[in-house]
């Protein structure tokens, strides 16, 4: 059976990011390769993005999770949001999810942050630097909130549980949608950022529903929940996992591919620059 979007899920979603072209502060080089793209209108899940640390790492999430509320509080989290998105797209949960200890204090002085660097707007390159919205947020919380300092590094995404629980990197903060699988493998703040997966198509492209993926070929990143969103649609189609988001939507500016799954965030961002 094929599933389907609740109509108060897609209400709760649906128009979360407006993009602006001129309220993005940096843009991807390879932005421009994607302007003969679309977005298909029905999304084929939501999503909740969090921060995650080691599963024992409790006390460091308890003091980057009371930073955070302190940054949403104060307001300069949705300054950050605002200068990337052009608006407060913070997420702010109805109630806490977590009871945290309002002391709690990592014995690191530096922490190691895991990214995927084609991941705009989230982060991505700009020339030798790391930027994007999870970089200046994670700035903002751990060396201005937390006083410790933050090193950036780039992970293969597919590879990214494992750098994790080899200590090579503290946090994943990078668009991580929270998953009950990944709930048991790692530890989780609240949600901080809605997200969609959508479907990206040519825009001459007949797919117009997710229904018709059938008989596709569909790209995603690997070891993405592109894949559990397309699983749950059973639909049959030929799939390609690739290392990133912008692999995917070059092989479909190639014509390798006939649509691309994934994260609204990215394909939003990336389509508002080449208005």
């Amino acid at each position: 059976m094929i599933k389907k979007m609740t109509a108060l899920s897609l209400v709760c979603i649906v128009s979360l990011f407006i993009f602006s072209a001129c309220s993005n502060p940096k843009s991807p080089s390879n932005a421009e390769q994607f302007h003969d793209f679309r977005i298909v209108e029905e999304a084929i899940s939501d999503e909740l993005y969090g921060i995650a640390v080691r599963k024992e790492d409790t006390v460091l999430r308890d003091e980057i999770q009371n930073a955070l509320n302190q940054a949403i509080k104060d307001g300069s989290a949705a300054k950050v949001a605002k200068k990337w998105f052009g608006k407060d797209t913070i997420y702010k949960p109805e109630y806490s999810t977590i009871q945290t200890d309002p002391n709690a204090k990592s014995d690191k002085d530096t922490i190691i942050l895991g990214c995927d660097i084609d991941f705009a707007p989230m982060s991505f390159m700009d020339g030798d630097e790391i930027v994007g919205f999870d970089i200046d947020l994670a700035k903002l919380i751990i060396e201005k909130k937390m006083g410790k300092k933050l090193q950036v590094e780039p992970v293969i995404w597919a590879d990214k549980e494992k750098e994790l629980n080899k200590k090579q990197i503290d946090v994943l903060w990078n668009g991580l949608t929270i998953t009950d699988q990944r709930m048991e493998e790692m530890c989780f703040t609240e949600p901080y950022m809605h997200n969609r997966q959508v479907i990206v198509v040519p825009k001459n492209s007949d797919i117009r529903t997710p229904e018709q993926m059938k008989d596709k070929r569909v790209a995603m990143q690997k070891e993405s929940t592109a894949m559990d969103a397309f699983i749950d649609y059973d639909i049959p189609a030929t799939v390609t996992e690739l290392e990133s988001n912008v692999d995917c939507l070059m092989e479909l500016s190639q014509g390798l591919q006939d649509l691309v799954i994934m994260d609204s965030v990215v394909a939003e961002y990336y389509l508002s620059l080449t208005k």
